[in-house]
Formats: C-alpha cells, structure tokens, sequence
C-alpha cells in the first residue's frame, strides 16, 4: 500500500489551479475516489463472502431470508432494496445491482462481521484496528469527513486508498492509481461534490467522542422536552431537570402544554395514519390495485395503444424484453393491455404506481382517475363508531409500543416489543405448557367467549411485556387476538390513581392525543360493543383506594359482563373472590421458555454494542444442558438482565447462586453503571459518591410509602421539588408518564419500572437499620400482603441473631393463620403455598445457620398438601426440602401433586422424594398424579434406611386413560417394591392404566397388611400376581377391590388363591361386576378358606346372576336369618357338620354365614 500513487504526485501545484474554479481538482479527486471506488470495493468484499454463484441458494435459505425480513419491516432495507434481493426472475440475482446502503447492511448481518470493540457499528474505532469490521464503520464515515472539507487533505486520501485496496485487492488498485493521475472536467467535479454531499446527509454519521458527548447532551434535553409534552409515552428516556424554581404552572402555561402537546402528536398520528392506512397491509393493498386495474381494462383498451406502452415499460424494468416478446404476439389490442396488467400485477414493489406514471404520458386524466380510484377505496370510511376508535387505538399502540425501552436502565436505548419478546413458560393449574396462542381460548374453544383469564406471576416474570406484545400484534393486525376481538385495551394498573375507573384509564392509556373522548363517549361504545372488547388489565396487585372498587366491577361482571378479561397479579395478591370469578381458567407465568435466555443475553449484547467476550461465561452456563440454579434464575426475564449488567461490569455472574445474592450484586452494577456513564471515577472497594447515596436513600423513601401507603405512581413535579436529586432518577429504576392528559389538570408521573426494584430498594433499607428500627418497621410491612420477595431477601440476607425474632413471630403468624384443624383435633393442615416466605427463604439463602430451619420446621402443620389452584414455587419445595431433613419438624403427613410438569419444577418435586427417604417423622404419603413415570420415580426415591412411611395413598387424576406403562416407570417401580418394606398399607386407587397396575403388583413386598386397589383396572396379568400374592403373603389382611375393573374369567385367578390364602380377614368386592361363574367360584373358596371373616359385596347384583346356588350360597341365607347354611333345595344339613363364621355385607343386609363344605356336596341330600 505504501506504494500506491498519489494526486500529488502528477497533478499542478496549487499555483497552477484554476482560480474561477469552485471545486479544487484535488478535493474533487478525493469525491471520485468515494463515489467510484467504494461500492467497487464494497462488492468485492461482499463477494469474498457470497460468491455470486452461491448467492441466490444463499439468499433463499431460510434464516437468511428471516433476518432480511426483519431488517426490511424495520427500515434498514427499503423496498426497492428488498426488490433488487428478491427479484421475480430470481436467476437475475446479482451483486451488481446492489446499491452502496445495502451492500453494508447485508456485510453486518449476513456475512458474521464481528462487532469493533469498543468502539460499535455506530462510533469511529481507533486507529489501532485495521479490521474489516472497522474499516467497514470507517468508510461509513467518510462522505461525512469529505462533505465538511473544502480542499484536498493527504491523510484522508491514505486512509481512503487503505480501506478500499483492503477490501478490494489488486482490481481496486488498479482503478484507484487511474483516479491518481486522469484529469477531471470542471462539470464532474461539480457533480462528484454533489454526489458525496447527497450521501453524507442520507447517511448516519458517525460521531467522535467529543460530538457523541454534545449530541448526548442535546438529546438529554430534548428527551426532556418529550416528557412534558408528549401525551402518551410508556418510559422518556432521562427524567425531568429538578430545581428549586420548578412550580407548579399557571392556566395559561397548561394551555399551551396541552395545545402544543396536541399538535406535536397530531403530525406524528397523520404520519402514521398515512403508513398505516397506505401500507396497512400489502396483500389488501394488492387486492384493491388488482380489482381497480381489472375494473378499468376495457377503458384502457380503448384509449391506450399497448405498442406505445411496451417500450417504456421495459426502459423502467416493469417487462423484460422476453416478456414484451410475448405481448406483442397478441392479436387483439385488449388481449395485450390484459397480458400487460397481469405481469404489473405480479411485480413487487410499487409496480402500480410506476404503470400510472408511465400511463401519464398517453392519458393523464385516466391514470390520475385510477390512482384516485385507489386511495379512496383504501381510505374508505369507517362503518361504524368502533371501526374509528380501532384505528385510533392501533395508532396509538403503533406510537408507543413500537418505541419502548428493552432495558430499563439504558434509557437510550429504544425498540419495539416484539423486537425483544422472547417465548414464554406458561402453565395451567396442573403445571402442563400452554402456548401462547392458547391462553385466551376457553376449554378449548377459541370461539367461546367472552373469555376471563387470571395470569399470575412473579415480579420481573414479563407479564406487562406479555400483554404489550399481544396489544401490539393486535395493531399490526397478527397474532392469536386478531379477528377474535376488534378492540383490545391494554391497561397498566400501576399507573392508575387511587381514584380513577376504567373510563379514566382507557382515556389517559389507550387513546391517542388528537382524540377527544369524554367518559360519556367511552362507556357509549364500551357498553354497545362489549363482546367485542377484551380488557388486559396488568399489576392487580398495584389497585388501592377506590381505584381497586372501581376495577372490581369490571373484574366480577358487574361492568361490561360480556366483555373478555385478562387479568395478570402476583400470586400474593390472589383471594378466594378472585378465584371465583375466573374459575378453572388460571394460568401462571413462569418466565421463558428453557432456550430463551441465552437469546436474551445475546440481544442485550447487540442492544448495548458490548464486546461479546464479557458474556461468555453467563452463556456457557445458560446453554447447559442440565438445570442449575443460575439457569433456574434466568429463567426470570428481569433476573436475566440483572445477570447481563453484572457482566457488562465485568463481574463474574456465575458466582451468584440465589435471588439474594443476584439482586445485591445488580443494585451495585446499577450504579457503577450509572457512575459510568455520567464519567465519575469509583475505585474498586470504595464507595459511591454521596450524591449517589443520596438519590438511593430517597429511592428507599418511595418504595417505603408506596408500600405502606398503597401507593404506585408518585406526582414526579412533588418528588422533584421534595427530595431535589437528579440522581434518583438516572438510576433506571424509574419509569415516568403523564396522566389527565385531556383536562388542564394535566400531572407529570413516575412509577418503579419493576416491583421488584422497589422490594430491592425495601430489603436493602431494612437491612441497614438498627435492630429495633428494623423490627417496628417490620411489623408495619407484614401488613402488606403482597411482599413475599422483600421478606425472602430480607431473611436470606441479615444477621441471623437480628432476625430471629422475626423470623419466630413470622413462622408463628403463619401456623396460626395458614394451618386448619383436620378431622382429627390434634392434627393440623395447611397448603404448601400459603408458607412461600418462609420456605423461600430458606432456599435462597445458602449457609443460613441450622437454627433458622428448625425454626421454620416448628412452624408448619401436622399435614402439609398441595392443591392445584395454587401450587408452591419451586424455590418453596426446596424450602420444604431442607425442613424434611431436619429432625425437629412437625410434619408427619404429606399430600403431594404429581402432573405434567416442567424440567425445573420436576427436579423440585422429585428432591422432596429424595428427603422423605432420609426423614424419620412422615409416616402418611398421599401422591395424587396424573404423570405415571414422575409417580414411579418418586416411590423409588422416597423410600430409604431411615423412612419411616408407613401408609402410601396413590390417586389417579389423570384426565385421559392410557393402558400403557414405560420401561423406565416399570423399573422405577421394581426399586420401589425392593425398598418399601416398611409400608403396611398400600392403596392405589382409580387408576385406569392395567400396566401399570400389574407392575406395581409384581413387585409388592410380602409385609403389607393391606393393599387398596379401588376403582383400579386390573387386567389377566395383574390377576395373577395378586393371586400370586395372595398365596405367599402371611400379613396381608385386608383386600380392597371396590369398584375395580377386572374380568370375570380374571377373577377366577383371585378366587383359586383365596382357597391357599393364610393370613386374608376382609375382602372387598363392592360394586364389582361378578357373573354367576365368579360367585360360585366364590362360595367354594369360602369353603375351603378358614381365614376369612368378613366379605362385603355391596352393590353386587346377585339376581342378575341367574345361578340358585350361588344365591342361596351367600343370599339366601342372611335374608333368612338361619343359623345354618341352607341348601339350595331349603334341606338343613346335618348338626355334625362344623365350619367357621363370616360376616357377610350386602345390599340391605348384614349377618353372618357359617361356611363348610361346598353345598354341591349336599345336593344329594
């Protein structure tokens, strides 16, 4: 390169210039190189990656084509761009035809260009990197450089021919020494000056450090600006200059606000009207250009020679010349002009609107009579009052949700939802994945409506991301809302004033600033479109006052009752009326999906233009395939971001195991972030500047009267001029919007973006307080339902001798008011959920002294259960977990839940298995399940040397019948069989699954007293080893076969071993389908068993069996009170026959019947 020419080397000195001539020579010959030899190099470049003979199998694959569609949708490529990508005739794919703007696009996104670290795409690098990603940025740069110079500078001619020689090789080199030394015209200079001119300003400029600093500064203020003026805005970026001057303004001053506040917004809304009704949707688009054209024909037939049309229409690439070929073999003049609207037809782009032009020049009146036949039938009026408000709604989703803040402490940083919506984990009741596209359907049937859907989850899960993201597929008119409902209301709770209804909410929330609507005018159309409408209210547990009255109505019908609802809360905030006013149709969110997190880590990396090389830790671990904690914690989008800023810093994310520990470690980055982007100098281990400290201490402030005073948004002109701290409110712990914005009463507002920011901000108080501050303060927020993640941070973070008693009086509180007296009075029950707190604590705080759980393991009832209205976290099991191994715990009988569930949720379950084996106090399990292979693997695992489990109650609550069993539970179910030798009863109750009925059978130790098998089905196979077990066992004493499901040729197995039975004395055959063939087996098993002493044959038809002898066997006898058994032919048998006595239940009747020897033996008599 150092040989390479240059201008100076042959050109005139600067004496010799022409001295009329605007446009210096040399500065000229700097514009050409630019304009000839960058998109030369740019194309060389991009062919070292794609040869043009790979390009379009390239092109057209599939992830290729779905990163270009999204660069198209959002702006980056332009349609004639996405046109010359994706041409009809795709053979004539070509480099060539791409222009210098799309050529860098595709290098950045399809050509795996590593980011230039530090400095990004959007910042000039140093000079030190000679990348080609950096070279790339810098000849972004350069028409900007070379529109701001007037004369010819030697240093930008190096750096030019370095970069293009770089990407090009010996071909731009070539071309670049022919610039050196060919002379140019006076009229090219002029247009080479032109041409950079023109780049420079379509093009984004890169800025130095010093003019990125000044444009920070200008957006600061007009971001500012943006706050008090814009009406509708989910979170401005800084937050308002606080002085001691600020006031409140005057009437006139809220005029103009709100006049001007009105006019900004309406050139934004026309703008957006114009898109969206222009381009609302390119195939409705298609289809009205189709129908006009073909409507049109004949008339164009008529006026327009197709001769005169063809070769214009190849000259501005509407036809090929093979195409023309084609037209021009028609005969008639009509079938041409056809052939001619059919190709228009088929071309992308704005294909119609370049034949209009070209249509201009023969019959100017027809083709402006046909574009106007198109805008009127595109902007055709609404039909009816609900039609306007939708587009006015979809404009102002389109407005806001198309510009929100990904990351709430980078508050420059904007996007649109869907731009950073990743899956999410959504569970039913039963723990079983719903998708997305289901939550609103209603037992199955999407078209059952209205539907009423309750959505918990908990803080950071992503429930307002949820909701905002179904809102804005409803604008854009997609996803699983469109067509089901023609209004859909996004409403945020935490924004509403403890005064407000849902006529204040829609009008400051869902309608735009240029449209007036009274209260009077949004219950009129609420109310005549209600099964329309579908309401999202999101954060019930932020109503207060008598906002939450007022909100109540709507939830329990008593406002819009045919109107659809999805309600998300917390799971504290959820009650008995709430339950009943959504039913069975409760969802909860767990966070995202097990892939998602490293794609938000990924996003979060191309978000903040980091170097990737801080994340590669965080990502190693979130991409294993086993489910440890840290992946357990990202599994919460908020957490996951948390995990991304301690990175950013440069800490090690990986050493941070719990919630605690996380949230304590992304409270400091928070600020050394912010310490970093304001440029103040923290040293490691020191602490922050005091007016840091301060704007966290009146952050404290707020979460502590939101708290107590059931507050969620805060007046931001009151908190400015009270607390007088800039620092507060660049933390990016705030989020900041307007209400009462169509009155002149309009406020400024702020609102913690998360809550758990504030229960953060709370925990972090509390611990730094004295101990008796502490415990009064306490006692104020154990009040508050709805502080489960404040308590679990607090307990799992200070001193252990300060909290334990509060720890006492909280375990205490939740025994007395969480537990119930069972039917037994000295036992007590209470659901497992309703003990979160102190059971959370104990998982997320490793290390926490022994006495801590001991004090939690006193505080729990006799029977602990779990109820699928309302399962426990999976942190809560772990909770549980330790507490089982302790020895001081009270727990002496469990009631789990055994169903379909997720990876995480199915290891928590299976850990308690795991502590039952190693506990000496449970002696009554009762496993209600739905999942046959979670069922055998937990009765393989609960069972060890120190189990003391002497009764196992199993329930089938399976919704379909599978007669089918798994190896791998038939195996599970063979260890369970080898370990539970200290079992005495077994019962396995309803279940419909022959298999696994005989597996379990199979492997039945020979110590059980009794076994229970109501209601089950048992097929030839599990006959013959309960026969089997019959004969061998010497406890079995009791055998339930209630209501079971088995054959009557099956029976006869059961009925051969009662004859062998040695140790039997009740048998169960109540509400059994036994035929005439069974009961006389039956009667002589009787015979010949001496162990037997009662039989219960309730609900067994006898009469239908059609047999005498049976009858008279086990009937007819009790009915008649004898002492004897009596034969069939009513003869008495003989005094000197003995026999032994057993009492008979059946239908109406209770006696005792003395058996001998088989009655046929006496038929003689």
């Amino acid at each position: 390169m150092g040989d390479a020419t240059t201008p100076k080397d042959t050109l005139l000195s600067p004496a010799q210039a022409d001295p009329d001539d605007p446009v210096d020579e040399d500065y000229a010959r700097l514009c050409r190189l630019f304009v000839q030899v960058a998109p030369v190099s740019l194309r060389l470049l991009f062919s070292q990656f794609h040869s043009p003979t790979h390009l379009p199998e390239m092109l057209r694959k599939t992830e290729t084509r779905a990163i270009l569609r999204r660069l198209h949708e959002s702006g980056s490529i332009s349609d004639s761009q996405w046109a010359a990508l994706y041409p009809h005739d795709r053979y004539q794919i070509s480099a060539d035809e791409y222009d210098m703007d799309l050529l860098i696009t595709l290098l950045k996104s399809i050509c795996h260009l590593p980011v230039p670290y530090p400095s990004g795409w959007h910042n000039v690098p140093p000079d030190g990197d000679v990348s080609t990603s950096a070279n790339l940025v810098r000849l972004q740069c350069f028409p900007a450089q070379l529109a701001k110079m007037t004369s010819y500078d030697a240093k930008v001619w190096d750096r030019m021919v370095s970069v293009f020689s770089g990407f090009g090789g010996p071909s731009c080199q070539a071309l670049i020494d022919e610039i050196a030394v060919s002379p140019i015209p006076l009229k090219e200079r002029r247009e080479y000056h032109t041409s950079v001119e023109t780049y420079a300003k379509n093009t984004t400029v890169c800025m130095s450090t010093k003019t990125r600093a000044e444009g920070a500064g200008k957006r600061r203020k007009s971001e500012q600006h943006y706050i008090s003026t814009t009406v509708v805005q989910q979170t401005p970026s800084t937050p308002p200059e606080s002085s001691p001057e600020q006031s409140e303004p005057d009437g006139l001053e809220r005029e103009e606000t709100v006049a001007f506040a009105r006019d900004a917004t309406s050139q934004m809304y026309d703008a957006l009207k114009e898109s969206m009704v222009c381009g609302r949707n390119r195939k409705d688009e298609s289809k009205v250009e189709r129908s006009i054209l073909h409507e049109y024909l004949p008339r164009l037939s008529a006026a327009v020679d197709a001769d005169k049309l063809l070769p214009k229409l190849v000259q501005r690439g509407l036809l090929s010349h093979d195409e023309k070929n084609k037209i021009m073999l028609a005969v008639r003049e009509h079938d041409a002009l056809r052939q001619i609207v059919e190709l228009i037809l088929r071309k992308a782009g704005n294909a119609f609107s370049v034949f209009c032009g070209i249509l201009k020049y023969r019959n100017k009146d027809l083709a402006e009579e046909i574009l106007r036949a198109k805008t009127t039938m595109l902007t055709k009026p609404p039909s009816d009052p609900l039609e306007q408000a939708n587009d006015a709604l979809r404009l102002q989703y389109l407005a806001v949700l198309s510009r929100t803040m990904p990351v709430p402490w980078l508050n420059s940083q904007f996007l649109p939802v869907d731009d950073y919506f990743v899956d999410p984990l959504i569970v039913d009741m039963m723990r079983s994945p719903v998708p997305l596209d289901k939550v609103m359907d209603r037992n199955g049937n999407p078209f059952d409506t209205p539907t009423r859907v309750l959505l918990e989850g908990a803080s950071g899960t992503g429930k307002t991301t949820l909701c905002a993201f179904l809102a804005l597929q409803w604008a854009r008119q997609t996803g699983s809302l469109k067509g089901r409902f023609r209004m859909v209301l996004f409403i945020e709770l935490k924004r509403i004033q403890p005064t407000d209804d849902i006529f204040d909410a829609v009008i400051d929330q869902c309608m735009p600033p240029c449209c007036n609507k009274t209260k009077e005018d949004v219950n009129m159309m609420l109310e005549g479109f209600q099964e329309y409408i579908i309401f999202m209210l999101d954060g019930y547990e932020k109503l207060s006052g008598d906002a939450l009255g007022n909100f109540n109505k709507v939830i329990r019908r008593q406002l819009f009752p045919k109107s659809a609802l999805l309600l998300t809360t917390a799971a504290e905030a959820i009650n008995g009326d709430l339950l009943a006013c959504f039913g069975p149709r409760r969802l909860t969110l767990l966070g995202t999906a097990p892939e998602s997190p490293p794609r938000m880590v990924e996003k979060y990396i191309e978000v903040t233009d980091t170097p990737a090389e801080l994340y590669e830790g965080l990502l190693g671990e979130l991409r294993r395939d086993d489910i440890g904690s840290l992946r357990r914690l990202a599994a919460n989008p908020l957490h996951c971001l948390c995990m991304c800023l301690i990175c950013e810093n440069g800490s090690d994310v990986t050493s941070y195991r719990t919630r605690p520990a996380l949230l304590r470690a992304f409270f400091d980055a928070v600020q050394k972030s912010h310490c970093a982007r304001t440029g103040l100098c923290v040293r490691s281990g020191a602490s922050f500047p005091s007016d840091l400290k301060q704007g966290v201490s009146n952050l404290e402030e707020m979460a502590w009267r939101g708290v107590t005073g059931g507050l969620a948004a805060f007046s931001l002109d009151d908190v400015s001029s009270e607390f007088r701290n800039h620092e507060m409110f660049q933390l990016g712990l705030l989020s900041f919007h307007l209400t009462a914005k169509f009155t002149l009463n309009i406020r400024r507002m702020c609102c913690f973006s998360n809550t758990l920011f504030e229960e953060c901000l709370l925990a972090n108080m509390l611990a730094r307080l004295e101990p008796a501050d502490r415990w009064q303060r306490w006692q104020t927020l154990s009040r508050r339902p709805h502080m489960t993640s404040l308590f679990v941070s607090l307990l799992a973070d200070a001193d252990w001798a300060e909290l334990s008693p509060i720890y006492d009086r909280m375990s205490s509180d939740n025994l007395a008011i969480h537990s119930r007296k069972s039917d037994n009075s000295d036992v007590t029950a209470g659901n497992v959920a309703k003990f979160n707190v102190s059971l959370m604590s104990l998982h997320d705080s490793r290390g926490r002294p022994a006495e801590a759980v001991d004090v939690v393991a006193r505080s729990l009832p006799s029977r602990l259960y779990m109820r699928a209205s309302r399962l426990p976290e999976s942190e809560t099991l772990d909770g549980l977990r330790l507490v089982l191994r302790s020895d001081p715990a009270n727990v002496t009988q469990l009631d789990m839940l055994l169903g379909h569930y997720d990876d995480e949720y199915h290891a928590a379950v299976v850990s308690i298995a795991t502590a039952l084996a190693s506990n000496s106090h449970v002696t009554h399990v009762t496993l209600r399940w739905s999942d046959a292979d979670l069922l055998a693997l937990f009765l393989a695992e609960m069972f060890g040397r120190q189990s003391a489990i002497v009764e196992v109650t199993c329930v089938d609550q399976s919704p379909t019948v599978v007669d089918a069993a798994s190896a791998t539970a038939l195996n599970d179910l063979r260890k369970a069989g080898e370990r539970m030798a200290s079992v005495n009863t077994l019962s396995f109750s309803n279940c419909r699954n022959a298999a696994l009925v005989s597996g379990l059978l199979r492997h039945l130790p020979l110590t059980l007293h009794e076994l229970r098998l109501a209601g089950s089905a048992i097929d030839v196979v599990g006959t013959r080893e309960l026969a089997r077990h019959l004969e061998e066992s010497s406890e079995l004493r009791l055998l339930d076969l209630d209501s079971a499901s088995l054959r009557s040729a099956d029976f006869l197995h059961v009925t051969g071993a009662l004859r062998r039975a040695k140790s039997l004395t009740h048998l169960v055959l109540s509400r059994t389908s036994l035929d005439a063939i069974c009961l006389t087996s039956l009667a002589e098993a009787m015979t010949l068993n001496t162990s037997l002493r009662q039989l219960d044959v309730r609900g067994v038809d006898m009469d239908r069996a059609g047999d005498q002898t049976t009858y008279g066997s086990l009937c007819r006898v009790c009915r008649e009170s004898d002492d004897r058994v009596v034969s069939p032919r009513r003869r008495p048998l003989p005094d000197n026959i003995g026999g032994h006595r057993v009492k008979l239940i059946g239908n109406d009747f209770t006696d005792t019947v003395c058996f001998t020897k088989p009655v046929a033996d006496y038929f003689w008599m």
